[in-house]
Order: C-alpha cells, then structure tokens, then sequence
C-alpha cells in the first residue's frame, strides 16, 4: 500500500509573489489526502489559514481559505463573545420555560400511562420522536422517563412547545433575540476575513 500523488496545483498567493500549493495523494484503498501549503515568504508573514466543513451532495467537504491576521483576530474575538452569550442565553431560555411551562408540560402527559410504550406513543403523536419503538426502548430507562420527558423543555425544544402548548410569550422571544446583535457583529466579522482572503 503506497501513497500517490494524483494531483498538484498552485494558485497564486495575495501579494502575487508566491503561490497557494495543493497535494492531493491516494492509496491503492482509494483513500485520499490533500494538503494545502502557502509558499510566500510575504504572504506568510500577514495571512492565516482558515478552514472549515460544509456539506456538498450529502459528503463533508473542507474549504481552506489565507485569511488576514488581524480580520482573522476580530473574527475569533467575536465568535468567542456569540459563543459566550448563546451559552448564557441558552441557559436563560431553559430556566425561563422550565419555570413557566414545565408543569403545563407534563400535564399533557397525566391521563398517559406511565410506560414507556405509552410515552413514546404519545411523544410519536406530538411529532417529537422520530425513534421506532424498539430504538426508544433501547435508549431510555424506565426510571429516567419523567427526566426524559422534562427534557423537551430547554432552549432546544422552544419551538415545538410553543407550538404544542399554544404559547405566546414575548419573554421567549425576547431572550431568544438577545443574542442578535452580536451575532450580527460576528457576520460582518466574518464577511470582512472573507471579502480580504484568498483560496
């Protein structure tokens, strides 16, 4: 089993100087490897390497972008603050609902017996599992059901028991939207890196 490489390319670097280098190699498994080098003794000293996953046609695909330092310095400093508030706003929303809707909650299930058959039952009619029964059965214990059926109220879950529940609370919404603006600097952070990077 050797490694091959199928295919070399170079693009040019941002100040033109040097050249962005690829390598992809393959095994005789048909495993492949692509490493992305940058060759500019310039660009090196001003741009990173920025990576990241996306989907295309149902496979994980990896984009590599130079970035420059200091767009790239804003960027992860912005991230880091969405990231922080998303975190504390999650937590808010949760508290929020489990304090105001937990026990309407749970009252939906008060006329269903207290199995798991009859709580996956009743969970497939509200469209929140899309378990079978037997991988429902498999994964959740009898004495954890009542933990399990509390979990649907959390931050994750508000927009389907907003909708089961037919609530219209402005405090969900308004906890949920605190992160917003900062979200917004976080984009244009990023649209910024982008809009100076080169592939």
């Amino acid at each position: 089993m050797s490694w091959e490489i199928v295919r070399e390319s170079k693009e040019p670097c941002g100040c033109g100087l040097g050249f962005v280098l690829t390598v992809v190699r393959s095994d005789d498994w048909n495993r492949t490897d692509e490493t992305i080098s940058l060759q500019c003794s310039e660009c090196v000293k001003n741009y990173v390497r920025y990576s990241y996953d996306y989907q295309r046609s149902g496979m994980i695909e990896t984009a590599t972008y130079w970035v420059k330092k200091e767009d790239y310095k804003a960027f992860l400093q912005s991230k880091s603050e969405v990231d922080a508030l998303q975190v504390i706003a999650n937590k808010d929303l949760t508290e929020y609902l489990r304090l105001h809707y937990l026990k309407p909650w749970m009252d939906l299930f008060s006329d269903v017996p207290w199995n798991k058959k009859s709580i996956w039952s009743k969970l497939k009619l509200l469209g929140l599992t899309s378990y079978s029964y037997s991988t429902f059965s498999g994964k959740i214990k009898v004495k954890d059901l009542t933990e399990f059926v509390e979990s649907f109220v959390t931050y994750s879950s508000v927009n389907q028991i907003t909708k089961i529940l037919s609530i219209n609370d402005n405090n969900i919404e308004t906890i949920a939207l605190s992160t917003q603006s900062v979200r917004q600097r976080y984009e244009e952070a990023r649209k910024v890196m982008m809009g100076n990077a080169f592939s």
